[in-house]
């Protein structure tokens, strides 16, 4: 395909990436490219069917459409970008936080959220700048390291731009001890990750994690509050999923004792789910179920993939 601006001229070195819709499983191939000098672009690799195909430029608005694969003569034009500013500092002390990441995702309806941009800030006085979004609805959200995830802030984006400041707080600890559940040992060295995507398909991955020291026990640090899952995983033992751990917006939550099934010899280490076992969407108004896992809550209650939730 080509990437032209909406006065026809060509677009250079813009990144396009296509991924299947809904694969969160990563079953299918993504492919990226960039535009030459003639402004066009080959996405090569991709499995056959439908693609969600994304288009980025510094100086121009993302766009977002859809394309079959395979297929050509795909023609995608760049309208104008508008800028997001503002600054991110400590909640506390009123201190810039110099490293920063700020992702911007259009909304699409009371759930469903449309194209992510972000940008990573690295500036003395906490500011940041965000080009190339479209006019419109965004919800806008800070990380920084140390920090919790600010909370989602709303904002319109016009012709003139918009302003969003940031205050981050450290957020919750969560502590705890990771134990073999047959020997009842300490497991040292054992991965505890709470791990959160933020933006449109998981644009931006955030991740809190820690080892567990020579007595099992950890403790993780900049949690954001809310519902939250966290996996546990130790060589020479199967991995466990925790999901519904309700974090408080401040304070410690825990001492939890975790225990880790010990694989037999030969055996692959598989996850155990501790939790509802379902992976989630948004899909205009409604929550829409793209996967259940097999012996999870949600299967054994009769929940099965292309369900919606409408209310909670």
């Amino acid at each position: 395909g080509r990437v032209r601006d909406e006065h026809g001229e060509v677009v250079e070195e813009a990144p396009v990436h296509a991924r299947r819709p809904s694969d969160d499983d990563g079953a299918h191939p993504d492919a990226v490219a960039v535009t030459g000098a003639d402004g066009c672009f080959r996405l090569s690799g991709l499995d056959p069917g439908a693609h969600a195909v994304q288009v980025t430029s510094p100086c121009c608005a993302l766009w977002t459409g859809r394309a079959e694969a395979p297929g050509e003569g795909l023609v995608v034009t760049l309208g104008r970008g508008f800028a997001l500013r503002g600054a991110v500092r400590d909640a506390e002390t009123g201190r810039p936080v110099a490293g920063s990441v700020v992702i911007a995702t259009r909304t699409e309806g009371a759930v469903e959220l449309g194209a992510s941009l972000s940008a990573s800030v690295f500036d003395s006085e906490g500011r940041y700048e965000l080009r190339g979004l479209r006019a419109g609805p965004h919800v806008v959200v800070a990380v920084a390291d140390g920090y919790a995830p600010s909370p989602e802030r709303r904002v319109e984006v016009s012709t003139d731009g918009a302003a969003v400041d940031f205050a981050l707080t450290r957020g919750a600890r969560c502590t705890g001890r990771v134990t073999d559940a047959r020997t009842k040992l300490a497991v040292g060295g054992a991965r505890v990750s709470l791990e959160g995507r933020l933006g449109a398909q998981g644009a931006v991955p955030t991740l809190a994690q820690a080892l567990t020291d020579a007595q099992g026990v950890f403790v993780l640090t900049g949690l954001a509050p809310g519902l939250h899952s966290v996996s546990v995983a130790a060589d020479g033992h199967h991995a466990r999923l925790f999901s519904g751990l309700d974090v408080p917006a401040s304070g410690v939550l825990g001492p939890f004792e975790w225990e880790l099934t010990p694989t037999e010899a030969g055996e692959a280490p598989r996850i155990e789910l501790v939790g509802i076992g379902a992976v989630l969407s948004g899909d205009g108004d409604a929550l829409r179920v793209n996967e259940v896992v097999a012996g999870g809550g949600a299967a054994e209650a009769g929940i099965t993939p292309g369900d919606h939730i409408t209310h909670l």
